[in-house]
């Protein structure tokens, strides 16, 4: 009861501190904004690092393709905390055989908040990912 109790406590802490932080419906836009961006790298992150694997590529072998230390390149694709530069992002792509194709148009329209009460898990409205990528092409 102790722990179901303390997790309560938690949520209305942050709660509390979303309210007390950003006090105007612009700035907790714009937490859910960075949130969302937040969400929609580590996925692109995430998704490489599926696509490295399938590709039988390991962390050392693009990491010398692009001049970097292995442990960079491992930060990088777990998507933790990443927050790769275009250049960078250009970069990893190369360095895995991959090319991208970057699509700019507008933002879907924003979802009425009567039907949902917090942040959608999802970044359609930031960033649509979509991967046809073979697996390690044999020579």
């Amino acid at each position: 009861m102790t722990e179901t109790r303390h997790k309560t406590t938690s949520a209305r802490s942050f709660g509390q501190f979303v309210a007390e932080e950003f006090s105007t419906a612009e700035e907790r836009q714009g937490l859910v904004s960075d949130v969302e961006t937040t969400i929609a790298v580590a996925h692109l992150m995430g998704m490489l690092e599926q696509i490295r694997a399938k590709r039988e590529l390991s962390k050392a072998q693009i990491a010398r393709r692009m001049n970097r230390h292995a442990p960079a390149i491992a930060r990088l694709l777990s998507g933790d905390q990443a927050n790769p530069t275009v250049r960078t992002l250009i970069e990893l792509l190369q360095a895995m055989g991959l090319r991208a194709t970057l699509v700019i148009e507008p933002a879907a329209a924003p979802r009425s908040r009567r039907k949902e009460s917090r942040p959608s898990p999802k970044f359609g409205n930031v960033l649509s990912i979509k991967a046809r990528i073979p697996a390690r092409a044999t020579a």
